[in-house]
């Protein structure tokens, strides 16, 4: 009677061993890296809501509004905007915020006599 496990018996528990835990490795680096980008995408949400509202909150001749592109760094977002007016008292203001590779636009419009103007 023979006791214990043959060679191939063994070789073949290690593969499945090994393949087991390789795939455990490769859902936690996938889990782990889409709760970074949801993360990330959050704060991107966040930054775009508050500069939105930062922009809306300023009087309607500030220089932030004046007519052109403008731009600024805030942590590691970069946040662009732009401003034109397609009617007197009235600006079109397209917002981008954008960091590593993740990014989110947004058009909105300021009114010189209405608070605030939503546009889908």
């Amino acid at each position: 009677m023979n006791r214990g496990f043959t060679v191939i018996e063994t070789l073949v528990s290690l593969t499945v061993i090994s393949m087991g835990l390789l795939f455990m490795a490769r859902v936690i680096t996938f889990a782990h890296d889409h709760g970074r980008k949801a993360g990330l995408r959050f704060d991107i949400l966040q930054t775009t809501d508050s500069h939105k509202q930062r922009l809306l909150s300023l009087p309607f001749q500030d220089r932030e509004l004046a007519e052109g592109g403008h731009s600024q760094r805030q942590g590691h977002f970069t946040i662009r905007w732009s401003i034109d007016s397609p009617e007197s008292g009235l600006k079109r203001i397209r917002l981008v915020v954008v960091a590593a590779r993740c990014g989110r636009s947004l058009t909105f419009y300021k009114s010189e006599w209405i608070k605030e103007v939503k546009h889908d």
